[in-house]
């Protein structure tokens, strides 16, 4: 108890954000000494960042009182700059699924980097780029939010672009200036946040910006919206993602499938709802949100059923999924936002799980064709069950985490009485979720049964630093979907402010 009390003392968040940050330079310098296992640098600090994260989490389930770690930088004259870190219902989902993946992501990547070139430079960028999506969704203010949000692009630049596949520098330059360009969109809308309010913090901001005349809302509402989609590849802001994922060293593609596309409906929740609530339920903004929401779900699907390429199928469908998450939020109810949430939480360790299991399949045989796949399941039988698990979350099927966080969501959208159009879209929307099972159970069919052909009859299960990290995710999904209870009870603390608990 006494060390409890002692961590309570401690700033945990800016520790959990910093300390990634601070030995990054360490992993570089001892790469070309240790090789791949300077990893096990990356995963210690990570894993400390994890133990932080979540006793901020059990302190404000056991409390309900948000976790506030505040700094004053600059104070003169009108110009105030606090910033700080904050945990609470609407910041902890995301940032536990992300400092928890990108741990479990680092020891998969000590496996998978072991015949790679350069292990301390691709650990040091690791670092940054965790701790650039970790301090995304706990900053305070809307310039720490951009520092942070240009935190995750310019490391995950470099670790397509040096350690990826086929054209990976002219597929990260696309990844680059297609999320940089929302970017810049971005912070237009982030400066007329403190132009028009008078104040960088994200605590203070929302207060004062409903008070604006509903075009200001609509227009800063219009550019945040661009940089957020962008970076959650909804359609039609989707064209960088299925080669950046596809071409993505495995480990990253982990990530950017996994949580950092999901910082954008972070960011949605955290700004745009509680400062342009009004802006947001219009029927004409409505419409075109559950439409792009609709949009994406039903053309990432249909696209990652004509794929043969595995990494491409996992990466249209993290389209798709996106659209599941815009779709709980756009209807704007408490099951909705609790169900994108939830989702968020979900699909970074369904999809995690999968793109795993597709880094170990070319890593172990060579080949991301799937037809020339088959049989898998007799040779790897760890593997091929969490694949199993992985595509059953992702078509929302019991008892895996993804069927609680679909019907949530689903549920949201059959609540929308707000919203004149909300039967017709949300039964267009449950239909939808067919297209999820039909592609991932043709990955499974196609990948893990049938004959195994001739080339592959010795092909085994990975090295365990790539195979544990896989069961720990398994573990997780199956766990969350048979009790959400723990995830849900953070993120209803969050969804009551923003709509009252109904």
């Amino acid at each position: 108890m006494e060390v409890l009390s002692k961590l309570a003392e401690l700033p945990l968040l800016t520790l959990a954000v910093v300390l990634p940050i601070i030995f990054s330079p360490l992993a570089y310098a001892l790469g070309e000494k240790l090789k791949a296992n300077v990893g096990w640098i990356a995963t210690a600090i990570l894993f400390i960042s994890t133990l932080f994260v979540f006793d901020v989490a059990h302190t404000f389930v056991s409390t309900g009182s948000p976790w506030l770690e505040s700094y004053t930088w600059v104070a003169a004259g009108r110009i105030i700059f606090d910033f700080g870190f904050l945990a609470d219902g609407i910041s902890l989902a995301p940032a536990l699924i992300i400092i928890a993946l990108c741990t479990a992501t680092a020891i998969y990547s000590i496996g998978y980097t072991s015949h790679k070139h350069a292990h301390g430079l691709y650990f040091f960028n690791y670092m940054l780029y965790a701790a650039g999506m970790l301090g995304a969704v706990l900053a305070t203010n809307v310039i720490e939010f951009y520092f942070f949000w240009e935190l995750m692009l310019i490391p995950s630049y470099f670790l397509i672009a040096e350690w990826g596949y086929g054209e990976r520098r002219r597929v990260a330059f696309k990844y680059f200036i297609f999320t940089h360009f929302g970017a810049v969109s971005l912070l237009l809308g982030l400066l007329g946040i403190f132009v028009y309010t008078g104040t960088f913090s994200l605590l203070e901001a929302p207060a004062l910006a409903r008070q604006l005349p509903f075009l200001t809302q609509l227009m800063l509402t219009v550019l945040m919206m661009v940089g957020f989609a962008t970076k959650m590849a909804l359609v039609p802001l989707h064209g960088w993602l299925p080669e950046a994922h596809a071409e993505a060293p495995t480990p990253i593609s982990v990530l950017l499938s996994g949580v950092m596309i999901e910082v954008g409906a972070y960011a949605i929740v955290r700004m745009i709802l509680p400062m342009f609530n009004i802006t947001w339920t219009t029927y004409e903004v409505m419409m075109i949100t559950v439409l792009v929401a609709v949009f994406s779900m039903y053309y990432g699907g249909l696209m990652a059923l004509a794929q043969n390429d595995i990494k491409r199928l996992l990466a249209y469908s993290s389209i798709s999924q996106m659209g599941y998450i815009f779709f709980g939020i756009s209807m704007a109810t408490s099951f909705g936002l609790a169900g994108a949430l939830f989702h968020v939480i979900n699909h970074g360790i369904l999809k995690g799980m999968l793109f795993m299991v597709a880094g170990i399949i070319i890593h172990q045989t060579g080949i991301r064709d799937m037809r020339k796949l088959g049989g898998l399941a007799q040779r790897m039988p760890i593997t091929a069950t969490a694949a199993l698990v992985g595509a059953l979350g992702i078509a929302g099927a019991p008892p895996t985490n993804g069927f609680m966080s679909e019907w949530l969501i689903f549920e949201g959208g059959f609540s929308a009485t707000h919203f004149p159009n909300y039967f017709a879209f949300s039964v267009v929307a449950v239909v939808g979720s067919a297209i999820s099972a039909a592609y991932m159970l043709w990955f499974i069919k196609r990948v893990f049964y049938g004959p195994l052909p001739e080339e592959l009859k010795d092909v085994k299960e990975p090295p365990l630093t790539m195979l544990a990290p896989l069961v720990i995710l398994m573990v997780a999904a199956v766990v969350l979907g048979v009790y959400p209870a723990p995830a849900l009870n953070v993120i209803n603390l969050g969804v009551s402010t923003l709509f009252g608990g109904g």
